[in-house]
């Protein structure tokens, strides 16, 4: 990887390290994903859970706790971690150039409306390093070398060669600010890069956990992190841009007094230090806020839903059915299977208008699963009914020959 994205240049240190991480990022990113999706583990795992997933959805519909619209989302959900977990071609499309690029594109769009000179950023970042803390001066001969013209010593040294002349404190505190300025900007900046790199190398394992509402949160967790971090490649640049504008004024005026010490250097640089950690945090907190409502895992809370508030409407029913019945028929107390069956009844009802007035159904599949639905829903009704009239008719006939005086005797 190194050999493909070069070495990092002494002359120039600053910005030969950016392209190389920025190079290694985008091999990191791509190369990755590549071998992540193409691996037998992966697909193997990967083919396990798409098996699981349909199973569980064909459990779900035959349980009733799915609706027919709800399925054909869960297919194209499935559909759509197939091929952004297998197919690189949609991957880089969707989600790698519109992470990876997209926050460059916005800046080019942003900065020049804002009046922001983002252009050649690694440059000018070098720039105001060698300006900032330049390569020590050569050292001079010291008085007693002066006899001899070469300044050499006895030992054969050279004096020229040897001596060192000592930094002052203002070229020191230069030097130590102009490192926290790299550190904080250009280090920043390339963490940033090679975090979403990183993400999205990873990006085949985040759709395939999507598949099951248990795991959904280590993908809405993966999307999160990813725009943040892409959103935080466009903070940065914003930072460091106008942190290198408001050093321009003080440098320049140094330079041109002879001045070793810069009014003000210390305060920019940690101001600006402050302010790139400021933009991180919010970058990531906007990030937090999103919400995916995955189809998966939402129809698995609704089902839950719906089977708790069908099972207290049996439990109503069931209560409502004993005391009617108690009042009518005070001696005989009617069989639990009839409170039952009125309950499953109306709680298939009440799913069902609940389903209708939630969801529209408006194809041809969905109109003919209601109709039968509604037929299914009458016939257990009337069944029900003689059922239940059946056993209230047995009941009277046998309280009837219990009082009959043949029976008594």
């Amino acid at each position: 990887m190194s050999e493909t994205c070069g070495t990092i240049n002494p002359d120039a240190w600053v910005q030969s390290l950016i392209g190389v991480t920025d190079c290694q990022a985008g091999l990191l990113g791509a190369g990755g994903w590549q071998g992540l999706s193409g691996s037998t583990l992966f697909n193997i795992l990967l083919t396990g859970l798409l098996t699981l997933a349909i199973a569980r959805l064909g459990y779900r519909l035959m349980a009733g706790q799915v609706v027919p619209d709800d399925i054909v989302v869960l297919l194209l959900h499935i559909g759509v971690v197939i091929a952004l977990a297998t197919s690189w071609q949609a991957y880089d499309r969707l989600i790698y150039r519109v992470a990876m690029d997209g926050p460059a594109e916005i800046a080019g769009e942003l900065f020049p409306g804002a009046g922001i000179d983002a252009g050649n950023l690694p440059a000018r970042l070098q720039n105001a390093y060698d300006t900032i803390a330049p390569p020590p001066e050569k050292a001079v001969a010291s008085p007693t070398a002066a006899a001899d013209p070469n300044g050499a010593q006895p030992g054969g040294t050279n004096v020229a060669e040897n001596a060192t002349v000592p930094e002052s404190l203002a070229m020191t505190e230069r030097r130590a600010a102009a490192g926290v300025m790299v550190v904080s900007g250009a280090g920043s900046w390339m963490a940033a890069r090679l975090a979403l790199a990183l993400l999205l190398a990873l990006g085949p394992f985040a759709f395939a956990a999507s598949l099951f509402p248990a795991s959904a949160g280590l993908f809405i967790g993966w999307l999160r992190a990813v725009i943040g971090t892409a959103m935080a490649g466009l903070a940065i640049p914003i930072a460091i841009s106008i942190e290198l504008q408001m050093l321009e004024g003080p440098v320049r005026a140094a330079l041109r007094a002879g001045e070793t010490e810069i009014a003000g250097l210390n305060a920019i640089i940690w101001s600006f230090t402050l302010v790139i950690l400021g933009l991180l945090y919010a970058m990531h907190r906007l990030a937090g806020g999103l919400t995916v409502p995955l189809p998966l895992a939402r129809t698995g809370q609704q089902g839950i839903a719906e089977t708790q508030s069908g099972a207290g409407v049996t439990a109503q029913a069931s209560i409502s059915s004993t005391h009617s019945q108690s009042h009518q028929h005070a001696p005989t107390v009617m069989p639990a299977a009839q409170s039952r069956t009125t309950g499953i009844v109306r709680a298939v009802e009440a799913r069902e208008r609940a389903s209708s007035l939630s969801v529209p159904t408006t194809t041809a599949p969905a109109l003919v699963f209601q109709a039968a639905s509604a037929v299914g829903v009458r016939t257990i009704r009337r069944g029900s009914q003689i059922v239940d009239g059946a056993r209230r008719t047995a009941s009277d006939r046998g309280r009837l020959l219990s009082q009959r005086p043949e029976a008594q005797s």
